[in-house]
């Protein structure tokens, strides 16, 4: 069985970066919306994507922000990949892979057991389910999802091991959930690694 995938999302500082070459993720996140608590300028992305392994993707995250600032970031260098969080059209994802060759993650709001077409009609590369409050939703909603998937939402050493183990997600997505007073604690990331890598 292939190992579960590791995304830690949500860089925000050069100690986070340190943190993510400690654990060596499969990929490490940025936000890119300054809207958002978490968000970063294009200039502190770029130093995280500078200091962060050269192996190691960057994602940067969008909502609904224009073509041109996406595509932007991707031939700049200044991340790898990225992952739409909005409402972004097939087009958009479509026009974005065959123009920057990058890859696409289309995040899938969970809020309901009815999961969006999405699932099965999108062109990205990877699909990532989450929901708006960074809170585990109702996972028997997405179970009977068949297509390969990243888990995000409250991800935790206690919701962890019953995630891995009913839902066997392709990748999980670690953030809110290893964070101590908002920002990354490395005792809650080592763990949540660790514990990923022996049931995974």
């Amino acid at each position: 069985m292939m190992a579960t995938k590791i995304k830690l999302c949500g860089l925000r500082s050069m100690a986070d970066v340190r943190l993510a070459n400690e654990i060596q993720p499969d990929f490490a996140g940025v936000v890119l919306c300054r809207r958002f608590w978490r968000g970063v300028d294009f200039d502190l992305a770029n130093a995280i994507r500078r200091t962060l392994h050269s192996h190691i993707p960057l994602v940067g995250v969008f909502v609904n922000d224009d073509f041109s600032t996406v595509m932007t970031a991707l031939r700049r260098g200044v991340v790898d990949m990225v992952q739409l969080e909005g409402t972004e059209s097939e087009t958009y994802i479509r026009d974005l892979m065959l123009y920057t060759g990058k890859p696409v993650i289309k995040g899938c709001n969970v809020t309901g057991p009815e999961v969006p077409d999405l699932v099965e009609r999108t062109a990205a590369n990877y699909l990532l389910f989450s929901n708006l409050v960074d809170e585990p939703f109702d996972w028997n909603w997405i179970r009977h999802v068949q297509r390969p998937y990243i888990l995000s939402g409250g991800l935790n050493t206690e919701n962890l091991p019953y995630a891995l183990r009913e839902l066997h997600p392709w990748g999980v997505d670690l953030s809110s959930g290893v964070e101590t007073d908002c920002v990354k604690d490395p005792r809650k990331v080592h763990e949540a690694v660790d514990l990923v890598r022996s049931l995974g």
